[in-house]
């Protein structure tokens, strides 16, 4: 599906781009790619140009020791824009991606026509949040993604729904 690769800020960033018209961004949260957005992609690109980067150490983007505060995850998004020479977007940040919208629009104010936070807020880190996101960060030091994230699913998706789209949880 349309599938490319750039190279910013010394970084291989993976995308798809669908659709012509008003931009929109669909940032995907922690553990996540742009799987998480493929039921909705075909809905929005039927009259927006839908871009879906795969966020720096996710999907089939490049994972590199390094910087990953939403700060620059926004400036790398900023890059994108630029090479793709889109000058306003909507822009939806899930989850994780929430905390990179919100830096993008500090940041980049003038970029946006829109935002949305999805699963996400704009309040300062909850402190047992704060102590899941440590515990999570530790279990991405040790490189043990799989058990991460089976210990992860349980928590954002309801049980009735993983029986539901068992398929989709795990394709995504």
């Amino acid at each position: 599906m349309n599938y490319r690769q750039v190279d910013l800020a010394n970084f291989t960033l993976s995308y798809q781009d669908i659709g012509k018209g008003d931009a929109i961004v669909l940032l995907h949260g922690f553990c996540g790619s742009h799987a998480y957005w493929d039921r909705i992609i075909p809905l929005l690109s039927e009259e927006n140009r839908v871009i879906i980067p795969d966020l720096p150490g996710s999907g089939c983007s490049a994972f590199s020791k390094g910087n990953y505060e939403v700060e620059y995850m926004a400036d790398i998004l900023n890059e994108l824009l630029s090479y793709l020479e889109i000058e306003k977007i909507t822009l939806c940040g899930h989850s994780l991606a929430g905390y990179i919208t919100l830096a993008f629009a500090e940041k980049y104010e003038e970029r946006l026509r829109g935002f949305s936070l999805i699963h996400s807020t704009a309040e300062p880190e909850i402190e047992g949040l704060k102590v899941e996101l440590d515990a999570s960060i530790e279990l991405v030091g040790t490189f043990d993604g799989n058990k991460m994230i089976d210990q992860l699913i349980p928590e954002i998706i309801a049980t009735e729904n993983l029986e539901t789209y068992h398929v989709d949880v795990e394709e995504a």
